[in-house]
């Protein structure tokens, strides 16, 4: 039997196609999962092999520095060896297919009937300023696509067939994407340290209102935090929401009263973090951690040193910001003889 799998991309709407030609330099990954029929939990593909057709339906090879590029030729039987061997590509050990442009669509070939089979596309995975939609998947007997489960949102799975067509589509949509880094000025000396929180808000005339269900943790060993945001407010109050709005959205450190809040492990989003606090520059926060060589938590005082702002570069959805923690110690500053 044939695998398919097609990427589609949405606007913030859901309904609004972006076809390949208007989706910019952007590309997504897949995971495969493919198992007997006695696998109770289908394993990820190791090292197999697939092809990727054009949104034309035309097989394509991979050309450094341009990507993937047209054989010209839709029938695999009509490929010469040399380009078969051109438009074969291999998965990763964990079942990893990458770089898959808008419209295109992977091909898994030679699969025995009655193999199971799962396509995932993992959200952290997904490039920043993009989100699932939903997953489809072809059934034989209407001649059309259904959602999955969950609203699209169950990861599709199901048996080989050598008759019927086996073909998934994932929908993405493109909204906004925000991702703060974290700077500890103490890294190189900690082996462990506490979680710490944020949260976006709004600012509009220097007032900060917190956009709900936001609250995010970043766990010791990740290095940013993220959000989707599918649409902007209108903090222009003009009516035309566009990437100046963005300009408006802002991160906070915060802190949380609940003590042992209930965490997304995918997103990180925090569903009860009961009262929510937002730390300014020079505030403080005191947490736990344990420094390198050392085997006890002691707890260490953190001022915000500040929030720097990403910039919006045209055309692009996705701002990059950057917030620094600094704890107390020795500082060193060179000068001049004279001071």
């Amino acid at each position: 039997g044939i695998l398919t799998f097609t990427k589609h991309l949405y606007a913030e709407n859901g309904t609004t196609r972006i076809s390949n030609a208007n989706a910019g330099d952007i590309s997504f990954t897949f995971r495969l999962y493919l198992g007997t029929e006695n696998d109770t939990n289908i394993p990820l593909a190791n090292m197999h092999s697939y092809h990727v057709k054009d949104p034309n339906g035309y097989y394509c090879k991979w050309v450094s520095g341009t990507g993937f590029v047209s054989l010209d030729k839709k029938d695999y039987d009509h490929l010469s060896d040399d380009e078969k061997l051109a438009a074969t590509f291999i998965t990763s050990m964990n079942g990893s297919i990458d770089k898959i442009p808008v419209d295109y669509t992977v091909e898994v070939r030679e699969i025995p009937a009655g193999t199971k089979y799962k396509v995932e596309e993992r959200y952290r995975e997904l490039p920043d300023g993009y989100s699932l939609l939903r997953y489809s998947v072809y059934n034989s007997n209407t001649q059309g696509y259904e959602a999955t489960g969950n609203d699209g949102k169950d990861i599709p799975q199901g048996v080989i067939s050598a008759v019927n067509q086996n073909a998934v589509i994932i929908d993405n949509m493109k909204g906004w994407g925000l991702r703060v880094h974290k700077v500890w000025s103490d890294d190189e000396w900690m082996q462990d340290r506490d979680p710490v929180y944020f949260a976006l808000y709004t600012n509009v005339n220097n007032t900060l209102t917190m956009i709900s269900n936001t609250v995010t943790r970043l766990a010791y060993g990740e290095s940013s935090a993220y959000w989707f945001i599918q649409t902007l407010q209108d903090c222009n109050n003009d009516r035309q929401i566009d990437e100046s709005d963005f300009a408006y959205y802002e991160v906070r450190e915060v802190t949380i009263s609940n003590s042992n809040p209930t965490v997304d492990s995918d997103t990180g989003l925090v569903s009860n973090p009961e009262t929510v606090t937002a730390l300014n520059v020079n505030d403080t926060i005191t947490i736990q951690g344990t420094q390198i060589g050392e085997s006890s938590r002691e707890s260490y005082t953190y001022a915000i040193m500040g929030y720097d702002t990403g910039t919006l570069s045209n055309g692009s959805n996705v701002r990059e910001d950057t917030i620094t923690n600094k704890r107390a110690g020795i500082e060193l500053y060179k000068t001049e003889w004279d001071g």
